[in-house]
């Protein structure tokens, strides 16, 4: 699924018939033309609350609905905001300083509308760390079709979060590149990497040079809490091989025992499994990162076999928090970078 800040016209077209939910809100763009400065904020800074107090979600401005039974559902598109009665930047300072504290990472996407010179316009609000006020000086929450003011220990509980750990594992530096490698020097560059990827040239024998496409991509740690991070575990699982990555107690290091049995048939790989010594002192800040490891492998640069299913699993234990878990779909990821 796309990103809400990849949204087009056919991607909003696509919710009608639909309610909102957990995740989404839709507003009439009237909001836009028929209420004053301090009524826009006050309304977009309720559901920007909402959204960054439970598991964040995204303001679609530009669709009307209608009431079924209790439930209401996106009827159509309406008409959009004239970019001369707000523009993109004039809306995002309406939304960012009416919530409280800062909320880093919020985005904003104009979609032309079929009225020349309108819009309409997809705001995604990340999910916070702390609690976010709106304008209005309350706390809200997100239920599946609305929101509500949080009462006092719900307010607490989600300032608490402020003050502890928080991360997760993703990747990130995403590179694709094409070379062209002599076959008498295939051996010597790519060693016995080189051994799996003939299978994948059907004319191997008759040829001078192999072109092939080099992916490349680090795991990161993702510091998505407001202190530092520097004592940490982190368990990554492939589909192939297993690492473990520790930051503890002044020993950092990592190790794992790589068997690419399952992959050898489809494409070589070019990571180090080897036991690797990090510098003691890692920090990482909040909204920064720190690179775990790099993956990298060649695959036939005309071949019409598709990439491996490459999945990545981790588990990340941070100090005085419960262990967080997630999956990676890492093929997904480099089929997005190559299309």
């Amino acid at each position: 699924m796309k990103d809400p800040w990849d949204w087009g016209r056919a991607d909003l077209e696509a919710f009608i018939g639909h309610s909102e939910n957990i995740r989404l809100e839709f507003k009439r763009s009237d909001l836009l033309t028929g209420k004053n400065r301090d009524e826009i904020a006050t309304d977009l800074s309720k559901a920007a609350s909402a959204f960054a107090n439970t598991v964040g979600g995204t303001i679609v401005i530009g669709i009307k609905e209608e009431k079924i039974g209790k439930t209401r559902i996106a009827k159509e598109l309406d008409a959009g905001t004239p970019i001369s009665v707000i523009s993109p930047e004039q809306l995002l300072s309406i939304v960012e300083p009416n919530l409280s504290p800062l909320l880093p990472g919020i985005r904003l996407k104009p979609i032309p509308a079929s009225v020349s010179g309108n819009f309409f316009y997809v705001i995604h609000i990340p999910k916070g760390s702390t609690a976010y006020q709106a304008k209005d000086h309350r706390y809200y929450g997100r239920s599946e079709y609305s929101s509500r003011s949080l009462p006092d220990n719900e307010v607490r509980l989600r300032m608490f979060q402020g003050k502890a750990y928080q991360g997760r594992i993703t990747i990130a530096n995403v590179e694709i590149s094409s070379e062209e490698i002599p076959k008498a020097n295939l051996q010597q560059r790519l060693g016995d990497a080189s051994k799996r990827l003939l299978p994948l040239f059907p004319d191997a024998d008759s040829l001078a040079s192999f072109r092939l496409r080099k992916f490349s991509y680090a795991v990161v740690l993702e510091n998505t809490g407001e202190i530092n991070i520097s004592e940490f575990k982190v368990n990554l699982a492939f589909s192939n091989h297993d690492i473990v990555y520790h930051k503890h107690f002044n020993k950092t290091y990592r190790d794992g025992a790589y068997d690419n049995n399952i992959m050898k048939r489809v494409f070589a790989s070019m990571s180090r499994r080897d036991r690797q010594e990090y510098p003691e002192n890692i920090v990482v800040f909040p909204q920064d990162t720190f690179s775990l490891i790099t993956e990298s492998f060649y695959h036939p640069a005309d071949s019409a076999i598709p990439l491996p299913e490459n999945t990545l699993s981790w588990r990340l234990f941070l100090p005085d928090s419960i262990p967080t878990e997630g999956v990676i779909n890492v093929t997904s990821e480099l089929s997005a970078h190559q299309a």
